[in-house]
């Protein structure tokens, strides 16, 4: 109960702070980080066991890992990752299937996919008039139309496989029809993203971890390069220092969708449900 209360306020404030300012205070992860490691020691010390210390710092690892790949990825933000850290190390990692950790995380898939799923098609819709030309640009591209041709492909691979092994047929078509969907969605989420979410920020106004949307040229050359984990500290300095000798006055940043919402919707349906895949069967 203690973990579920502290995990329920630290992503309630953050989803808070996501939707309003589209970041995550580095604060509210190390806080969350603080609390998940000390409640282990009190744990390891009460129940006089080091597992409780084990798993914790297992599950902060886990979440690390996951969070870390996705950031480097380019597919969320460094706050994101932080979060999922420090709900890794309050409810901590066992190998069971029914874990709040593993649970969460598989949760967070289909939650994460729903709620990119509904603010991709809204968004899509509000700014159609700036979506469109690129989203017809991007089916004019032969890599779009390789990737829809392999998901298929992966898809019959699933229905014919599910023959042979004998594995549940409504699964099976679930599976193989959420392939290529998906492989659609990616590509609409790319479209949305880089039509949408893009605009000028004055260079004094950057922050680290901002996304250039495209490299910022002086005199025809590249001054800073864009990079799927944002700007680093070096690299605001140098905005800030051309800025000064007023080469560069603003500079084309992209921001994405909120993420810690989706974290917010799968920790309620964990809590209630638990795994949605043991608790939803075919």
């Amino acid at each position: 109960m203690i973990e579920l209360i502290i995990a329920g306020i630290l992503l309630f404030a953050a989803s808070y702070t996501d939707i309003r300012t589209r970041e995550v205070p580095d604060w509210m992860s190390y806080t969350g980080m603080g609390f998940g490691f000390a409640l282990a020691i009190f744990n390891a010390w009460q129940f006089s066991s080091w597992s409780y210390m084990i798993n914790s710092a297992v599950g902060f690892a886990l979440a690390g890992a996951v969070g870390g790949a996705l950031y480097y990825a380019g597919q969320w933000g460094g706050g994101d990752a932080k979060i999922l850290m420090a709900l890794g190390s309050i409810f901590g990692f066992e190998l069971k299937t029914n874990t709040f950790l593993l649970s969460f995380m598989t949760n967070l898939v289909f939650a994460g996919a729903l709620y990119g799923m509904c603010a991709i098609f809204i968004l899509m819709i509000l700014k159609w008039k700036i979506v469109k030309p690129n989203l017809l640009k991007t089916f004019e591209n032969l890599y779009t139309w390789l990737a829809i041709f392999i998901s298929l492909l992966v898809s019959g691979f699933v229905i014919i496989s599910s023959r042979i092994i004998d594995f549940d047929l409504l699964s099976s078509i679930i599976i193989a029809v959420s392939i290529p969907l998906l492989t659609l969605l990616a590509i609409l989420a790319y479209v949305v993203q880089n039509s949408a979410f893009k605009f000028k920020v004055p260079v004094p106004k950057l922050t680290l971890g901002d996304w250039l949307a495209e490299p910022v040229i002086v005199k025809g050359r590249i001054a800073c390069g864009a990079s799927k984990t944002g700007l680093n500290e070096a690299q605001i300095a140098k905005l800030k220092l051309l800025h000064k000798k007023k080469q560069v006055k603003n500079v084309m940043i992209k921001s994405g969708i909120p993420f810690i919402p989706p974290f917010l919707i799968a920790y309620i349906i964990t809590a209630i449900f638990g795994n949605i895949l043991l608790f939803v069967k075919f």
